[in-house]
């Protein structure tokens, strides 16, 4: 006895055809989101006194820290308010994932000279709850992100590496030899994203 095979019907072949094509456009827009940062790394150095990191009319003074210096060549506050929000900082080891607890803004910084045009201080403490970067032989791996109400505006940035070489490790290591502390303090005249570049006080109203 034979038994013979249905063809699909040609609408199930159309209907997956068009599943398809939307995953394709949905992972085509996720990775162009991801993207769009064009974040590098330009330096990290280690604070081990207490240092004020200004930009704008913001101001925050931090012991214990890197401070990593992001380029890039888009604006990451006028990126974001393309979907009603602020750019906010996630740092973690890119290895294991852990999160290090970063100051969540983007403190713009005047480029130097020959650099890109925008540069953003991004503060990332030594040593947190869960993890102490002296005691870990990992890299940190720093996003950006704007989320919002906005479709996909929860895509994060893809990661920019900051290295934790021999040199920098041993300044974490002596310093944490000698109990240094890690604190961030932000400047009492500024309220936290109040002294953003181009704040209007319309940005708060409903």
């Amino acid at each position: 006895m034979r038994f013979r095979v249905l063809a699909r019907p040609r609408w199930s072949w159309i209907a997956l055809a068009v599943f398809l094509a939307v995953l394709a456009g949905l992972a085509a827009d996720i990775d162009w989101r991801a993207g769009r940062w064009h974040a590098t790394l330009q330096q990290v150095r280690f604070v081990d006194h207490q240092e004020k990191i200004s930009a704008a009319d913001a101001a925050v003074t931090v012991t214990g820290y890197l401070v990593a210096t992001i380029e890039s060549d888009v604006d990451f506050f006028a990126l974001a308010n393309e979907d009603a929000a602020h750019p906010s900082v996630e740092a973690s080891l890119c290895d294991t994932h852990q999160p290090l607890g970063a100051w969540p803004d983007p403190l713009p910084n005047e480029p130097g000279p020959g650099a890109r045009p925008f540069s953003y201080a991004v503060l990332i403490p030594m040593r947190g709850r869960a993890v102490d970067l002296s005691k870990t032989g990992e890299n940190v791996c720093v996003r950006f992100r704007a989320e919002a109400l906005a479709p996909l505006s929860w895509v994060k940035s893809r990661p920019v590496v900051v290295p934790i070489d021999d040199m920098l490790r041993l300044q974490l290591v002596r310093y944490e030899q000698r109990g240094g502390g890690v604190q961030l303090a932000l400047d009492p005249g500024c309220a936290p994203r109040l002294c953003e570049p181009h704040f209007s006080p319309d940005a708060l109203k409903p």
